[in-house]
């Protein structure tokens, strides 16, 4: 039998949320990102918004008689084979090549070859990360048979940020979509400044 008292819990919460009190469903949890600029090459600075959990490990280079330079970050999650988010960008100071919206397509496209025996696609779609200031692609597949330490779920693709170009890999099991959210956030809203 159904009580015909009704609750007030709907309306109090409603009027918390009005008020500032509770935060809506939509907005619980969201994490802050922060503003984080890291140095590249002689004067290069890549300026990205990182999800404030997100503790990167970086690694750079420089090759000054070819006037390379570059910087890797790598993302891991706090658990165990949760996800991990890599990015390896490149800028050459001496004479920067900015690739062609067409030239990262085909690069990203080439992708799907390398691991067509490997995944449940059979041709993935090469989707587009867009930007101020940023133009890339991407392509998202599923391991057919994922071993335990491995994980079920690749993102891959490349984008430029100005003068910089960023490979990037986002590996995830169970739910993708959080992860590569985050990760094509981040890259949607990179900047690359000469210092």
């Amino acid at each position: 039998m159904r009580s015909r008292h009704r609750s007030s819990t709907p309306l109090i919460l409603t009027l918390l949320v009005c008020i500032g009190a509770v935060a809506p469903p939509e907005s619980r949890g969201t994490e802050q990102s922060l503003a984080t600029t890291f140095s590249v090459g002689p004067n290069g600075a890549l300026a990205l918004q990182l999800p404030e959990a997100w503790k990167p490990k970086i690694k750079k280079f420089e090759a000054k008689k070819e006037g390379n330079a570059g910087l890797a970050l790598n993302f891991k999650s706090p658990e165990p084979a949760g996800w991990a988010v890599l990015f390896s960008g490149f800028w050459n100071y001496n004479s920067p090549r900015r690739f062609s919206a067409d030239e990262l397509k085909a690069q990203v496209a080439g992708l799907s070859a390398t691991y067509a025996d490997q995944t449940a696609e059979p041709s993935p779609e090469v989707r587009e990360i867009r930007g101020d200031g940023v133009t890339g692609y991407f392509i998202s597949m599923t391991d057919k048979v994922p071993k335990p330490s491995e994980y079920e779920y690749l993102s891959q693709g490349v984008v430029r940020v100005g003068e910089m170009t960023i490979a990037f890999t986002v590996l995830s099991n169970g739910n993708r979509e959080p992860t590569l959210g985050k990760a094509l956030s981040m890259l949607s809203t990179a900047k690359f400044t000469r210092e």
